[in-house]
């Protein structure tokens, strides 16, 4: 590869590095979405349907935010999230 094939491809992860910045990948439009849903439940479940759930929304929820929280991890792993930056 040429001196400026390899600029080119410099250029386009840095593009692509800047495409993801402040948190707009999609790692992280993912795991904030799954945790969302588990505050949601969480909300319902100690608001008005604890008779109902119990215990088991609360756990269901808490899953849910930790899920959350690891598919953001395993997707930035996979090159879905913002790449760290060089200080």
């Amino acid at each position: 590869m040429s001196y400026a094939g390899m600029q080119t491809v410099k250029n386009v992860k840095r593009e692509q590095q800047l495409r993801y910045e402040e948190g707009k990948s999609p790692a992280a439009w993912a795991g904030s979405w799954i945790a969302l849903i588990g505050f949601v439940i969480l909300t319902y479940t100690t608001t008005f349907g604890f008779e109902k759930l119990g215990w088991m929304g609360v756990y269901i929820s808490g899953a849910m935010v930790l899920i959350g929280g690891l598919v953001t991890l395993v997707m930035k792993v996979q090159g879905y999230g913002t790449p760290p930056r060089n200080l």
